[in-house]
């Protein structure tokens, strides 16, 4: 039997320590939209100091955005069941990605300072938010 999983700060590597509060990053999801995250906090405790504590923001392009888009837009941050939502990512070593998977788009004021978070990896985090996208477009 496998023993427990060790879960390390960030998606995959260092990259993650060069994020800066209000950076907003983007991965593409399998749907080839893009998921817009943007890096408020850092969690602290768990033994994942320091993991990056994203908000999912309520824009879901087609196309990835050009910095003065990003620096001048005005995302709102993506919301269920009342509550702002975001990731504390985090990956066990087999569902860490490369840092090239997440693009650094720009960087804008946080929209949020909290979110409701789950602990997930990237791949993790893309896969859920592709559901409730296609569901509440459906």
């Amino acid at each position: 039997m496998p023993g427990p999983v060790i879960w390390r700060p960030g998606p995959g590597g260092d990259d993650h320590l060069r994020w800066e509060t209000g950076d907003v990053l983007a991965c593409t999801m399998d749907g080839g939209a893009h998921l817009l995250l943007q890096l408020i906090d850092r969690h602290h405790g768990d033994g994942i100091d320091d993991a990056p504590v994203v908000a999912v923001l309520n824009s879901f392009p087609e196309s990835l955005l050009e910095p003065a888009q990003v620096s001048a837009g005005a995302f709102t941050p993506f919301q269920t069941m009342g509550a702002n939502f975001g990731f504390v990512l985090v990956n066990d070593g087999t569902d860490a990605v490369a840092p090239s998977v997440l693009t650094k788009l720009g960087r804008q004021p946080p929209v949020v300072d909290r979110v409701a978070h789950l602990f997930a990896s990237l791949p993790q985090a893309a896969r859920r938010m592709e559901r409730w996208v296609t569901r509440a477009r459906a």
